[in-house]
């Protein structure tokens, strides 16, 4: 994570393949962090993604 400014933090989410070390996904987001809700919502939407992303992953 990193802190752009005040209100708006940048998370990076990397997900690998345990037994071939090939990347499965790669996204960043930002987003506003002014209050508790906006973290929680950055949560949930960055975990959908990471384990959609491992539902799609093809062998």
């Amino acid at each position: 994570m990193h802190e752009s400014s005040t209100l708006l933090l940048q998370m990076w989410a990397w997900l690998a393949d345990a037994r071939t070390g090939r990347e499965v996904f790669s996204r960043d987001l930002t987003f506003r962090r002014d209050t508790d809700e906006a973290w929680r919502r950055a949560e949930a939407f960055r975990v959908s993604q990471i384990r959609d992303a491992g539902r799609h992953r093809s062998d």
